[in-house]
């Protein structure tokens, strides 16, 4: 193998399941690895040491409902590619995916996929919501390295953030962060994973902790921390001090630094998340409408919360949220207290 070339463009989340990919494939095959990432995440990425060129995508243009701004940029990503790979590799289950970057490639195509297909020898059946998602990456990287050397029996699967440097960002000692989540990437908006307990658990961990706060995501979530920092400076205005917002104003390096620095994490279902439970930090996953199977936590510091009722999760692995007829019980029904009890154990 010479050189193989990763589709994978992420959200923040996808791309944290995958980051391990590039060192497998690295040190398992000897190869040249190009990684195509889309330009909202690709800060993530720069600098890895196992990812040899990163090619970047527009990917508000190449999801955009424009079919001409789509086509537009699919082209000005074949002219930056400029050649042909001996494997291209794409971790994206929708088969448009391999009709676009099938032909990048002058050996092979492999591709994950939902379902088994006879006679498609390009596809590697990763199942969606039965595995977790990094793992179904995993058994897929797994595959193909067999594919190419049958002779290596497993691979090293784990994650490098070596390549993000100290942001320089002045923080408390000893904090946690606190991700209220409920913004979107290039895709999909992401308002059914909010929690609407946010308010009384911040309040409950200000009343009976003396932890320091910070508060990470982007800048579309700042307003509804707004409204909860209004309400701590009436109820606990001595206390306001022991909260940082840092919503919105670090870039991707700045926020992976700020999470690796923290006591422990508690998120919605997102990117910013499982960075922090790759990390092996003590985390808290807060699911309703995402499978906690599928994007659940993997480390043994970690614990996923969630209320299970019949109609969760509704997100079913196709970029899309389904309106909520259920006055998003599965969340509504997960209480401050139960979390609470989490952080407790933590400290």
């Amino acid at each position: 193998m010479k050189d193989i070339l990763i589709i994978k463009i992420g959200a923040l989340g996808d791309l944290s399941f995958a980051l391990p990919a590039a060192k497998a494939l690295k040190e398992s095959l000897q190869c040249h690895v190009t990684w195509v990432v889309g330009k909202s995440c690709q800060a993530f990425l720069a600098g890895h040491p196992h990812i040899d060129r990163l090619v970047i995508v527009d990917d508000k243009k190449l999801y955009s409902k424009n079919l001409l701004v789509r086509a537009g940029e699919l082209a000005k990503l074949y002219f930056n590619l400029r050649q042909r790979y001996d494997s291209v590799l794409i971790m994206h289950r929708d088969p448009i995916y391999y009709q676009a970057f099938r032909a990048l490639s002058r050996d092979t195509v492999l591709q994950m996929v939902r379902e088994k297909k006879e006679n498609a020898p390009h596809q590697i059946y990763t199942a969606p919501l039965s595995t977790h998602e990094s793992v179904a990456i995993k058994n897929f990287t797994t595959a193909v390295v067999r594919h190419y050397a049958p002779q290596i029996s497993s691979i090293t699967w784990e994650w490098d953030y070596s390549h993000i440097h100290p942001a320089g960002i002045n923080l408390p000692e000893h904090y946690a962060v606190l991700h209220l989540g409920g913004g979107s990437n290039t895709k999909t908006e992401f308002r059914l994973k909010c929690w609407p307990h946010w308010n009384e658990f911040i309040f409950k961990l200000l009343d009976q902790t003396n932890l320091n706060l910070v508060f990470v995501g982007a800048p579309s979530e700042e307003s509804e921390y707004l409204k909860i920092q209004e309400k701590i400076q009436q109820r606990f205005p001595e206390k306001i001090k022991r909260c940082l917002n840092l919503i919105g104003k670090t870039n991707l390096p700045g926020l992976v630094d700020v999470i690796r620095r923290c006591d422990f994490f508690v998120g919605v279902d997102s990117g910013p998340l499982h960075i922090a439970d790759s990390m092996d930090k003590k985390a808290i996953g807060l699911f309703g409408p995402t499978s906690a199977i599928s994007w659940g936590l993997l480390s043994k510091n970690s614990k996923t919360l969630n209320h299970v009722v019949p109609c969760s999760p509704c997100y079913q692995d196709d970029g899309v949220f389904p309106e909520c007829h259920f006055q998003h019980q599965c969340m509504k029904l997960l209480d401050s207290e139960r979390v609470l009890d989490v952080v407790k154990s933590f400290i």
